[in-house]
C-alpha cells in the first residue's frame, strides 16, 4: 500500500466533507459514536488477522505489545471503495444531505417506473398497456401516500420520463 495513495484517499474524503458542508450550508459535522465504534472494531477484527498483530514490533504501542493505530488492514482499493464517498448518515449534522439523497433516489425510481410505463405504453400491445396501467396505479398510490415533495417529485419525474420517450419515439 503506497502511503501517497493513502495521503490522497484521505484529502479526498476530506474535500468531500467541506464540499457537502459548503453545499448545504452545514456549520459543524461530528461523527456519530456509534459509526466511529463499528468502524473501529472492524478494523481490530482485521488487524488481529494480521502478523502485525502476532508480533512484538515498533508500530505497536507499549513496547510492542499494544493496540496498532497506524495500519489499514485490507488492500487500496479496499480503502478507496471504503472511502469513495461520504457515508452522511454517519454524522451528527449530515441529516439535510442524507434527505436529499433519499429524494434523489426517489425521483430516480419514480422516472423509470413512469419511463417504463410509458416505454410499454408506446408498444400499443395488450401487455403492453397492462403494465402502462399497473404503473400508473403504482405512481397514483404513491402521489396519494406522498406529501407535498413526493408529490413535487413525481411531477417533475412525469416530465423528464415525457422527454425519454419522445426521444426513443423518435
Amino acid at each position: 500500500m503506497s502511503i501517497t495513495t493513502v495521503i490522497e484517499l484521505q484529502a479526498i474524503q476530506l474535500a468531500n466533507l467541506v464540499q457537502g458542508m459548503n453545499d448545504y450550508s452545514i456549520p459543524v459535522l461530528d461523527v456519530k459514536r456509534d459509526a466511529t465504534l463499528k468502524y473501529d472494531d472492524w478494523i481490530e477484527k482485521r488487524l488481529r488477522k494480521t502478523t502485525w498483530y502476532q508480533v512484538k514490533n515498533y508500530w505497536r504501542g507499549n513496547d510492542g505489545t499494544g493496540r496498532i493505530f497506524t495500519h489499514y488492514p485490507g488492500s487500496v482499493r479496499r480503502m478507496y471503495w471504503e472511502n469513495h464517498s461520504v457515508i452522511w448518515k454517519d454524522y451528527i449534522g449530515g441529516e439535510r444531505i442524507v434527505r436529499a439523497q433519499r429524494l434523489r433516489r426517489i425521483r430516480y425510481v419514480i422516472t423509470l417506473l413512469i419511463a417504463a410505463g410509458a416505454w410499454f405504453g408506446v408498444t400499443r400491445t395488450p401487455a403492453g398497456q397492462h403494465v402502462q396501467q399497473i404503473v400508473y396505479v403504482i405512481v397514483l398510490q404513491l402521489l396519494a401516500r406522498s406529501r407535498g415533495v413526493v408529490a413535487g417529485l413525481i411531477v417533475k419525474s412525469y416530465g423528464v420520463a415525457q422527454s425519454l420517450v419522445s426521444r426513443l419515439r423518435g
